[in-house]
């Protein structure tokens, strides 16, 4: 695949340059710390994990001296005065998913020297009541900033965070895209089917009809049947020969390649992806595959797509 002359994959790349270079800025050569690996099965929060670490492995060369999902975090490897605090980004920002929201909270809390970053996020709060919880319990800090993917998004946050920067940014993810080419030819497959990739949680509104007799039915949760795609063996063979290696540091990344490269070889088989997931759309345009993305219940996807990816001939938008 050309990606130069692929819009969403040419304005992508200098969108992710962009981000790599105001974290670069950010970052200024100090020690970091990643938190918040997405120790469940969404591969949509893997690839943003990996996308983070492309640019601060790749693009900035930073030293990541640790890193930890939100559950198991050791705050005694935080306790230095010239660390860097990154969070994961995501859709979890906001009241939908508590238990990510309280973590950054109380990081901020606890941590109120450090230099703190939300990477790239979509923000819904489903009551004022909460959304103002969280401002007072950020407000407070004074060296937060927070990357947003969409202008909603950003006009939340910069009432949210009045005294910390809020920078608009492209979703991590993007800055896999160096890496497609060479999965391209190692994941070559006849594109035969249609692959619906539809949500089964909190955040689906759509109910699909006439789904082809021929397609394929999944959720990115659904992990027996990804994790049936493409076996650990293979996966790791697949790491080796696609230059993935670099990015492990600890079993984490290794978990989330695994993620990545199931997706991809599931994807490298569909004529056509028809999806409510917001990476299921940027997997497959970043793959060349035509799709059909609807809208998830707090318009999270099109408010991203307005922004990124609503030009690309390959996307067809159904909201």
């Amino acid at each position: 695949m050309d990606f130069s002359s692929n819009r969403t994959c040419s304005s992508a790349s200098n969108a992710v340059s962009q981000l790599a270079q105001a974290l670069s800025n950010l970052i200024a050569g100090r020690p970091c710390v990643l938190l918040d690996w997405p120790s469940y099965a969404n591969v949509g929060d893997h690839l943003i994990w990996l996308g983070q670490k492309v640019i601060l492995k790749d693009f900035i060369g930073t030293d990541i001296i640790y890193q930890s999902s939100y559950s198991d975090v050791d705050l005694s490897m935080l306790n230095q005065d010239n660390l860097v605090i990154l969070c994961q980004g995501g859709g979890n920002f906001g009241d939908l998913y508590p238990h990510h929201q309280k973590f950054r909270e109380d990081i901020a809390n606890a941590y109120p020297a450090n230099t703190i970053i939300f990477l790239p996020q979509s923000i819904f709060y489903s009551s004022d009541e909460n959304q103002s919880a969280s401002h007072r319990a950020l407000a407070t800090h004074e060296n937060i900033t927070l990357f947003t993917r969409d202008a909603q998004s950003y006009a939340v946050g910069r009432s949210l965070l009045d005294h910390s920067t809020i920078l608009l940014g492209i979703d991590s993810a993007f800055a896999l895209q160096p890496y497609f080419p060479r999965l391209l030819g190692y994941f070559s497959a006849a594109r035969a089917k249609p692959l619906y990739l539809i949500r089964r949680d909190r955040e689906s509104t759509v109910g699909f009809e006439h789904i082809p007799n021929d397609a394929t039915v999944i959720d990115w949760v659904d992990e027996s049947k990804i994790k049936g795609v493409l076996s650990d063996m293979e996966c790791d063979a697949a790491i080796l020969s696609n230059g993935l290696g670099h990015l492990i540091d600890d079993y984490r990344d290794l978990e989330s390649l695994r993620h990545f490269l199931r997706a991809v070889k599931l994807f490298s088989q569909a004529s056509v992806v028809v999806t409510d997931r917001l990476h299921a759309h940027i997997l497959a345009l970043l793959m060349g595959i035509p799709c059909e993305l609807h809208d998830n219940t707090y318009k999270k996807n099109s408010r991203f797509a307005d922004i990124w990816t609503r030009d690309d001939a390959l996307l067809k938008l159904c909201y």
